[in-house]
């Protein structure tokens, strides 16, 4: 088995490599974006997004998924020159289990919550993430 549930599984002696290179080319297909120059992190570094009241209309059935087309435009960048990465599961990898957790300090211009995330990894991949946004502010 080659593919499960979209993603695609690759078995090798050392570990297990798991992708999601065919469905992001087929986003990319689907809004027309294979022209683009790939680029390798799907924001500026340090710039803050914030809702765009006065943005420009766009024909709703292409772009419904999509809220900022700037934005959108990046991200479409940032699949194509991120296809090929993935997840790499080590099959002699850290047998323990390893988590991180992050957060910002009012990180959203518009509203003042903040974001917090957490990762945990075992043999060298993540097997559970979670973003959340804050439901209340912090003081």
């Amino acid at each position: 088995m080659r593919y499960f549930l979209g993603i695609e599984v690759v078995q090798k002696d050392d570990g297990i490599f798991i992708c999601q290179r065919k469905y992001a080319a087929e986003v990319i297909e689907r809004f027309g974006k294979m022209n683009f120059n790939p680029i390798c992190n799907p924001i500026v570094p340090g710039q803050k997004i914030g809702r765009d009241e006065a943005g420009d209309k766009v024909d709703s059935t292409l772009y419904k998924q999509m809220l900022h087309l700037p934005v959108a435009k990046r991200i479409m960048r940032y699949l194509k020159g991120t296809m090929e990465y993935g997840i790499w599961y080590k099959k002699e990898g850290e047998a323990g289990l390893v988590g991180f957790t992050d957060s910002d300090y009012a990180g959203d211009v518009d509203d003042s919550k903040s974001t917090s995330g957490y990762v945990f990894l075992m043999s060298g991949g993540a097997v559970v993430w979670s973003p959340r946004k804050q439901p209340i502010v912090t003081l």
